[in-house]
């Protein structure tokens, strides 16, 4: 494969030290490829849907010629990661934005937290993913009409992150661990409170994810993914994972083939859960 003409090919999103791009080895369209462009590693790329790695030789033309000065790692603050980000409750509940998120299920009192940020990704929902103390620790940008691709743009830090778990307290009996934001509030949404639920923000679990949930020390972790093969494949993956770093127990809930967590009902949902339990 020629890696440059497959990247220059596409519209890419820059997000702190990375350009994004859709992966030109697995297909993912949600813009999860990233190709480094500033600091040490400017040059690698990989792909935290398929796990492809590698170096570019040509990562200066893709970043216009020179190395690009980009947001340092770490902590950071809304205005340095999203300058542009205003949440619902500042900017209104009549955007089509908003009301995408509330059709899709997201309980009103969860959506005002939700944004946009018209300036870096005009018509897309902004899904902040933030510590108790209010800092925006990374982001999903996600499309609101069918057919715009990348279905998701993000920043090269969300692998690090898992969306709802800074607000859970430790200690909890067992946790739900979903592929998909809208998979998680649904699960919270119809089973109530008794069914806490994280996401991942994607189908694999990086270490940096495995120490956050670690260190809340949960009892057990239902991975609770979509039921067509590939999903169920990549659930029991995930929850091996999560096993064999031995801090507790961690299984596949069994979805219906073909179906999706945020298709099924409340009862519905219970009993997998309690039967993966």
């Amino acid at each position: 494969m020629d890696l440059f003409s497959a990247l220059k090919a596409q519209h890419h999103v820059r997000s702190g030290k990375n350009l994004n791009y859709d992966c030109p080895f697995c297909g993912e369209d949600r813009g999860r490829f990233g190709l480094c462009v500033t600091g040490e590693k400017r040059g690698q790329y990989h792909c935290f849907n398929c796990d492809k790695s590698g170096r570019s030789k040509r990562w200066k033309e893709l970043a216009g010629g020179r190395a690009e000065s980009g947001v340092e790692r770490g902590p950071y603050k809304s205005g340095a990661l999203l300058p542009d980000f205003r949440p619902f409750s500042d900017c209104g509940c009549g955007r089509p934005e908003y009301s995408y998120a509330v059709r899709r299920g997201v309980p009103a009192a969860t959506a005002l937290d939700w944004g946009i940020a018209s300036r870096t990704h005009p018509g897309r929902l902004i899904i902040p993913v933030m510590e108790k103390h209010g800092t925006l620790m990374t982001y999903t940008a996600r499309a609101i009409k069918d057919g715009v691709k990348p279905k998701e743009l993000a920043p090269y830090n969300r692998s690090d992150h898992v969306y709802g778990l800074s607000h859970l307290d430790s200690c909890r009996q067992f946790v739900i661990v979903t592929e998909g934001v809208f998979d998680a509030e649904h699960v919270m949404k119809v089973c109530g409170e008794g069914f806490p639920a994280v996401a991942l923000m994607g189908s694999h679990a990086t270490q940096a994810q495995i120490k956050k949930l670690k260190d809340k020390n949960f009892g057990k972790i239902v991975v609770l993914f979509d039921g067509d093969p590939d999903g169920r494949k990549k659930a029991k993956k995930v929850a091996a994972k999560l096993c064999d770093a031995a801090f507790y127990y961690a299984s596949a809930a069994n979805v219906p083939e073909d179906k999706d967590p945020d298709e099924l009902t409340g009862n519905h949902l219970i009993r997998i859960i309690r039967s993966a339990l």
